[in-house]
Parts: C-alpha cells; sequence; structure tokens
C-alpha cells in the first residue's frame, strides 16, 4: 500500500511508528507522513525499510498502520470529526 493511500489517522500513526521502531526522526517522518517530495508513491513497507527496519519488521509495521483506526470516543478526544478535512495534509 502506498502513502497516499493511508487516510490522516493511519499516516499520523504511520509518523509515530517510525519515529518510535526505526532511526527516523519525528520531524522526518511527519515530513513523510505529509507525502513532501517524492514519499507519495513509496509503499510504506519501503519507507519503514528505509528507516534501517528488517523486512519482516518493516511488514509488520506496515500491517499495523494500515489496520490502525481511531474509535468514535478517541476521535472526539483528540479533534477529529467524522469526516476528516480533505484539506489539511
Amino acid at each position: 500500500m502506498k502513502i497516499k493511500d493511508l487516510n490522516e489517522e493511519q499516516r499520523s500513526h504511520m509518523a509515530w511508528r517510525l519515529d518510535k521502531h526505526t532511526c527516523i526522526g519525528y520531524l522526518t517522518a511527519c515530513a513523510i507522513a505529509r507525502m513532501e517530495g517524492e514519499w507519495a508513491d513509496k509503499t510504506v513497507e519501503e519507507v519503514f525499510e528505509w528507516g534501517d527496519a528488517t523486512p519482516h519488521s518493516a511488514k509488520i509495521q506496515a500491517t499495523k498502520c494500515k489496520k490502525f483506526s481511531l474509535t468514535e470516543s478517541q476521535r472526539a478526544m483528540f479533534g477529529y470529526s467524522k469526516s476528516l478535512n480533505p484539506l489539511r495534509k
């Protein structure tokens, strides 16, 4: 799955996972999640492997990013509406 196919919540979660489980810093992870530069066309697995994760670990982390979703109460707590603002990057 490509980064551009993830929704906003999943991209935010991916940035957190990149910071926590790879050598990529949080600012770089956020830039990747905002799809700056060539990152939009990369797969999630490629990004984790670029961050020095093993192929097996990259696949696990990418799967966790793809399956991530917030409950309605979590959305309310973090300020997400039911329909995400398409203008936010």
